[in-house]
């Protein structure tokens, strides 16, 4: 990875440098945040009467009941 020194860019340059870096931030943010959401909504629908098979066919199609 090439870090460049932020000081030579244009102002251009820099902009586009940092929605790339907040591009990754969110894509971070999304990875940790799925699993709880998904996790957290799950129990919702289970609570709410949802069948847990659906359930594993909906978040993983073709995949329900393999570990």
């Amino acid at each position: 990875m090439n870090l460049t020194d932020l000081t030579e860019l244009t102002d251009e340059a820099l902009e586009a440098h940092a929605e790339t870096v907040r591009q990754e931030q969110a894509r971070r943010q999304n990875l940790t945040q799925t699993p709880e959401t998904i996790a957290r909504l799950a129990q919702q629908y289970r609570d709410a009467g949802g069948d847990q098979a659906e359930l594993e066919t909906a978040v993983a199609p073709g995949q329900a009941g393999v570990p």
